[in-house]
């Protein structure tokens, strides 16, 4: 099964749940990140339509050499880095995208907290074991991903992005979702499969209100609250490869609304 390319250009789509399909056309890793990863991925696939060329001549066309777009100053620029004397050299201070993944890094270059208009940051696959309090200075990220390192939690700066509207937390050594993300209101997926994460904090959750994807599979939690039926926000909720035993394995492979609803019918009623 395939996505075509032109959901793309969906922006307006908020939450995208492809559980159960085998899609070939785009990576298992890609979906785990959720919407707004999936739908960056299928306009990158898009082959832009060439305008057509209007003429009162029945001249042979011939095609023009390809010319790069004009800049324009609210273009989303990937940044560029290099390697200088063994040290990362930052190309471009305006960039909005930064790609520091498989670097081999313990620490980031204090030149990315300088980025004023960053939007988004990929530090995946590094030696991280902390970040700097200095990342609150991007006011304007939208999405942060630090999968595949040794992060055990986030620094409370964080809560200056407040823009924030995806981190992928995959595969680090998180004993909880960090609490700074219940203080981000504008995060629409958390991506935290395969930590050691314990627990579910509906109160935190319940503050998320466009909060769309929550990705806790492979985790150490042994209780799901019913409670957590009660955030109708989520449309992606994956909870698989977890210890706890209700709700079983053939609720949750109905899907998220199943397992909201199955947990909602679970919460105490007063006594009448």
């Amino acid at each position: 099964m395939g996505l075509p390319v032109a959901m793309g250009g969906m922006t307006q789509l908020k939450a995208l749940s492809l559980d159960g399909n085998a899609l070939r056309s785009i990576r298992r890793s890609i979906v785990q990140q959720g919407t707004v990863a999936v739908l960056k991925y299928l306009r990158s696939r898009a082959i832009p339509a060439e305008p057509e060329e209007h003429t009162h001549h029945t001249t042979k066309h011939t095609p023009k050499k390809h010319q790069p777009p004009p800049t324009h100053t609210h273009s989303r620029e990937t940044h560029v880095c290099s390697e200088g004397e063994g040290e990362l050299v930052l190309n471009s201070a305006s960039a909005q995208v930064l790609d520091l993944a498989k670097r081999n890094l313990s620490t980031l270059p204090p030149q990315v907290f300088d980025m004023s208009g960053l939007a988004e940051l990929m530090v995946g696959h590094n030696r991280l074991t902390s970040l700097p309090p200095a990342i609150g200075q991007l006011c304007s990220l939208t999405v942060l991903d630090v999968r595949n390192n040794q992060l055990q939690g986030l620094p409370l700066e964080l809560e200056c992005c407040s823009k924030l509207r995806e981190v992928v937390l995959s595969f680090n050594r998180l004993t909880a979702v960090p609490p700074v993300l219940y203080s981000i209101p504008s995060l629409e997926a958390i991506i935290a499969n395969d930590n050691q994460i314990g627990s579910i904090d509906v109160k935190g959750l319940a503050g998320l209100s466009v909060l769309a994807t929550l990705d806790l599979q492979n985790n150490s939690i042994t209780q799901v609250p019913p409670e957590l039926g009660t955030v109708s926000s989520l449309r992606h909720l994956c909870l698989m490869g977890n210890p706890f035993r209700i709700p079983r394995s053939a609720v949750l492979v109905r899907g998220t609304q199943a397992v909201l609803d199955y947990l909602k019918d679970r919460i105490p009623q007063p006594p009448s």
